[in-house]
């Protein structure tokens, strides 16, 4: 089993145990957090076609949502090994850590850069 699995392994475990905490809040509180986790979620989806961090936040309310449903418990942990499949293709086809954070950094420059040319 590799690194990148054994990672997205300990996080669906992390999600499973927050999962069962979570289960024993109350019901308000329990509300919000749904609510909170489909505003997310939304934002995540819009930010497809707007610029914004959307494979970052779309995850994220999946998680949320991973704690109320089960249908988004198992999407969560599709995306965890998803990721870990990415992370290996990324490792085998550039093997020098530090060109993958250069081209991550370049990346999120040109976001950001492209972002503030649309608001302004």
């Amino acid at each position: 089993m590799t690194d990148a699995i054994q990672k997205a392994d300990r996080a669906a475990s992390w999600l499973d145990r927050k999962r069962e905490e979570h289960g024993d809040r109350a019901l308000p509180y329990r509300v919000l957090w749904i609510i909170a986790a489909v505003i997310v979620t939304a934002a995540g989806i819009a930010m497809i076609v707007l610029p914004g961090p959307a494979l970052i936040l779309i995850p994220v309310g999946l998680a949320m949502l991973s704690f109320e449903f089960a249908w988004a418990a198992r999407a969560a942990r599709g995306s965890l090994h998803g990721a870990a499949a990415v992370e290996e293709f990324a490792e085998r086809k550039v093997p020098d850590r530090r060109l993958r954070l250069a081209a991550g950094a370049l990346a999120l420059a040109a976001v950001a850069t492209f972002g503030l040319i649309l608001v302004f």
